[in-house]
């Protein structure tokens, strides 16, 4: 049997795309706005929370494997179908935005067809058009190689530890070595040292413990599963350790070593691997927590809006900076100046939550825009949504035909339930 075909959807995903879509708003949002801080302390308080969050790529690295593997382990593969429904789905709309953030943030590449052109290939390959579409880069460069991962993961099945094990000593040698050389300039700013650190971040190869770890894990799902279930303190444990131990390390390069931003925010640092399992081993523990607590009908609790937003989470990757930039250059100065710009900051990154959600949501219910956003909606099915809504919002048709007779005969109802409820419905404004 298709091993795939028989698994049931994994609702727990839901609730971890849709948060760290918000947490890399808020990496974004708090960073651009640290140049409004005029005092040092403040500065590395808020500069702390970035560091903080820095988990969101670790976690949108393992989501990604995860879900790959998931999926596609166990069955036949049409691996035609697989790339197209990749390139319609990813590459398309990164290659949109990319053009739409690249005419919008770069006006150099307006002085010529020539220039216009380069810039545009140059960013395609880079991710240079955005701050965050290196994300979706990232998912390019392992949807190439998904099938040498997973038929590694198929014929060493028996030794997934080891895997685990010689993939985190890649990654954390590849930090290290951008950590303690390419961030340092101990090998001079020549070729290729300075195109290493200038896009140190972007390689597949940077982060092949993240995809492994997702990958493996949905290999053993029923195991990573249990393990989390049963044990619950050790979780709890590891997140306080992964917290403090960022925050320790983080204290002494400010009030110690006197490090520069650049080296401060580092997400290569080792000590970002160590951090960031910690916090995907949390938030799986707690979304599988919550898809294991049914509600009243049955169904996790506020399953339908989870992936509601899960799905639009695509889109948010993609749209969000538009919005932050815009209340950076536009909002900011209206916003309160006695208000902490950390606060101000958080109001930013809440707004922009807000409006890239609720942007992404209609495009993905639109036709057509709908393949913006990595989505296919139908006009029937788009027909069918209206449908289901005018019906939620429009007033029931014994209510309906109750006013129309009493306009129709001039007379109050003696009614007063009926009263009431035509009380209640004349109130509304009209659209």
């Amino acid at each position: 049997m298709d091993r795939a075909a028989s698994r049931p959807r994994i609702d727990a995903l839901d609730p971890m795309r849709a948060l760290t879509a918000v947490g890399v708003v808020g990496v974004h949002a708090l960073a651009l706005t640290l140049v409004f801080e005029p005092h040092g302390w403040l500065s590395a308080v808020q500069n702390l929370g970035v560091v903080s969050l820095h988990f969101t790529r670790a976690i949108f690295m393992f989501i990604t494997a995860f879900a790959l593997i998931y999926v596609y382990s166990g069955r036949q593969i049409n691996w035609s179908s697989f790339w197209r429904k990749r390139a319609i789905g990813v590459l398309f709309p990164y290659a949109f935005w990319s053009l739409i953030y690249m005419w919008q943030m770069d006006p150099a590449s307006h002085q010529s067809v020539g220039a216009f052109f380069h810039t545009y290939i140059f960013d395609l390959f880079t991710g240079n058009a955005a701050i965050q579409l290196y994300f979706i880069l990232l998912s390019l460069q392992f949807y190439c190689v998904f099938p040498i991962f997973l038929w590694l993961l198929k014929k060493y099945e028996h030794h997934h530890w080891a895997i685990l094990a010689v993939t985190f000593a890649i990654q954390l040698a590849m930090f290290l070595f951008i950590t303690l050389l390419i961030q340092n300039n101990h090998l001079g700013m020549g070729v290729p040292w300075k195109q290493i650190q200038e896009y140190q971040d972007r390689p597949l190869l940077m982060y092949p413990f993240y995809f492994t770890l997702g990958g493996v894990a949905a290999w053993h799902f029923n195991a990573f599963r249990t393990w989390l279930a049963s044990h619950s303190r050790t979780v709890l444990l590891l997140l306080g350790a992964g917290v403090m131990s960022l925050w320790i390390q983080y204290t002494i390069q400010v009030t110690v070593l006197h490090l520069d931003l650049s080296e401060l925010t580092g997400v290569l640092q080792p000590i970002m691997l160590w951090y960031s399992v910690t916090v995907i081993l949390f938030a799986a523990w707690a979304a599988f927590r919550w898809s294991a607590t049914p509600g009243r009908a049955g169904r996790p609790v506020g399953m339908t809006f989870w992936h509601e937003l899960s799905e639009a989470s695509f889109g948010v990757y993609l749209l969000h900076v538009f919005f932050v930039v815009a209340f950076i250059h536009h909002l900011w100065p209206w916003l309160p100046v006695y208000l902490p710009v950390w606060m101000r900051a958080m109001m930013i990154w809440g707004l922009s939550v807000f409006c890239a959600y609720g942007l992404s949501i209609i495009l993905m219910h639109t036709p057509l825009l709908s393949r913006l956003v990595g989505r296919a909606t139908s006009v029937a099915t788009w027909q069918a949504n209206m449908r289901s809504l005018s019906a939620k919002l429009s007033i029931p048709h014994h209510q309906a035909m109750q006013m129309t007779l009493e306009e129709q005969a001039c007379e109050p109802s003696t009614s007063s339930g009926v009263s009431g409820s035509l009380s209640s419905s004349s109130s509304q404004p009209s659209s």
